[in-house]
């Protein structure tokens, strides 16, 4: 099985590195909104093992300013040797719009603490061909792993 994961984490890593290269879409008339906020996560219960990359499906829940209450889920990638990740995103606000995006980044495999890149992709709803990026730093707070939010949205 571990072979079918290495071009998985690659084809994923190169889709993360080329989308975050292309940056953000030219804005006509500055539609850029900034996003900023704090998610915990609900790490997967039953993470998939092929060493050395354990794969989880985690959930989240936080708050992002100025997009409102959002829930979320995360398909994560972490390389138990170097400590690398690399994932996709999916976050849902309240009424049910949706953001897609990626990320990339590392966790420090003793302390959990966590320093990613993301890209927004799209969207539908009021999100509907929206672009952005920024960044998340976090670790574990009494347990719960949470992360800090802050970037810019393209409108």
């Amino acid at each position: 099985m571990r072979q079918h994961v290495r071009p998985f984490l690659a084809a994923l890593g190169l889709a993360v590195v080329v989308l975050m290269l292309a940056g953000p879409r030219a804005a006509a008339d500055d539609d850029s909104v900034a996003i900023k906020g704090t998610l915990q996560f609900r790490p997967d219960p039953s993470p998939i093992l092929v060493f050395p990359y354990l794969i989880q499906h985690n959930t989240f829940s936080g708050k992002l300013a100025p997009v409102g209450n959002v829930t979320g889920s995360a398909l994560q990638v972490i390389d138990l040797l170097s400590g690398d990740l690399v994932a996709t995103f999916t976050i849902m606000t309240a009424n049910g719009d949706k953001l897609f995006g990626a990320a990339a980044g590392y966790i420090d495999l003793t302390t959990g603490d966590i320093e990613e890149s993301f890209l927004i992709y799209g969207g539908t709803g009021r999100f509907a061909g929206v672009t952005g990026f920024g960044t998340g730093t976090g670790g574990d707070i009494n347990g719960v792993p949470v992360e800090d939010i802050i970037g810019t949205l393209d409108l």
